[in-house]
């Protein structure tokens, strides 16, 4: 596996999975916080950009390492990293948390420095984008982007899927 697929794939879940959340900061006049809209199907959320807060650049080399990543306890196998690091040659630091608003806290106080995180609270991704905790994405880098089905491209939580891309796609029946 390469690091660009883990990498692509590990996104995925920090997007539909993880942060794929609904709604988008926005400020009327005169107002002194940021407020959040909810997201639905019904009533999508394009999320906001902000010159302070810029995807990374295209066409820059792969770091060294090591890929942080904060993840559910228990969700990624601990040979699926090591498989990881002797294919790729990068070191994974896995942080765990119990539940999103968990996540939401280590992330904002510094508790945890990451750089993917995969959660399935798609009510925050608003707050970590109105606190700049997650970057836009730069989309080059998802050599199979362009694949995603068009719900999952452009999720009602983020339209245009700015800052989430999915992981994992799935229904329940009876």
């Amino acid at each position: 596996m390469s690091r660009r697929r883990f990498l692509a794939l590990s996104a995925a879940a920090a997007g539909v999975s993880t942060m794929g959340l609904a709604a988008c900061g926005s400020r009327s006049k005169g107002a002194s916080s940021i407020e959040l809209q909810i997201a639905s199907p019904a009533k999508p959320v394009k999320l906001a950009l902000t010159s302070d807060n810029a995807a990374i650049k295209a066409g820059l080399s792969n770091e060294a390492g090591p890929l942080r990543i904060a993840n559910f306890a228990d969700y990624v196998a601990p040979e699926l990293l090591d498989k990881f690091k002797t294919e790729i040659g990068v070191t994974v630091e896995l942080s765990t948390f119990g539940d999103d608003v968990e996540a939401l806290s280590k992330i904002s106080t510094g508790a945890f420095k990451v750089d993917l995180l995969m959660s399935t609270a798609i009510d925050l991704l608003p707050k970590y984008v109105a606190l700049k905790l997650v970057q836009p994405l730069e989309k080059s880098y998802f050599t199979n982007y362009e694949n995603l089905w068009d719900s999952v491209r452009d999720p009602f939580y983020d339209l245009g899927g700015q800052y989430t891309v999915p992981y994992t796609v799935f229904s329940t029946g009876i």
